[in-house]
């Protein structure tokens, strides 16, 4: 992953398994190729989502190539660093985005989004925005004739 996000070769990476999120995209701010912000897209395609704030954590670079019990996966710990010092260097900021259909996500309260999850802000000098995009507003990101094919 931190090759793509250095020195991107195709619109979209499709993340190792052990790096957390899905899907890797770039994107830039109409007119100017010099901002750049990473987009990192996790998706869970089920009936119901057991686990909203893991799946949410997968989308945040401080929990990259790490176990559920927040320890770096072994043999992994130079491309976590890779990636977070290739963040801090080239990019403005970042996209996190969960994606759950058929499943509704309804978080309690605020503090459930970033509950046991490390804020990007506090360890890299990059802003961050959140997104969820499940059955209750997918229809605004999606052309519902896309959902049959889910």
């Amino acid at each position: 992953m931190a090759d793509f996000l250095e020195s991107p070769v195709a619109p979209f990476f499709l993340a190792e398994f052990q790096a957390g999120p899905d899907v890797v995209t770039l994107v830039h701010p109409m007119g100017s190729y010099q901002h750049k912000f990473a987009v990192f897209i996790q998706a869970k395609l089920r009936e119901q989502l057991h686990d909203k704030v893991h799946s949410l954590a997968m989308t945040n670079p401080q929990k990259f190539y790490h176990t559920k019990k927040d320890h770096i996966l072994k043999g992994w710990e130079k491309c976590y660093q890779h990636v977070i010092d290739v963040l801090e260097r080239k990019y403005e900021g970042i996209f996190r985005i969960l994606i759950t259909y058929p499943a509704t996500v309804k978080l309690e309260k605020e503090e459930d989004n970033e509950k046991n999850e490390e804020s990007v802000m506090e360890k890299c000098d990059i802003k961050e925005w959140i997104a969820i995009i499940d059955s209750q507003n997918c229809k605004l990101v999606f052309d519902p004739l896309h959902f049959n094919l889910i």
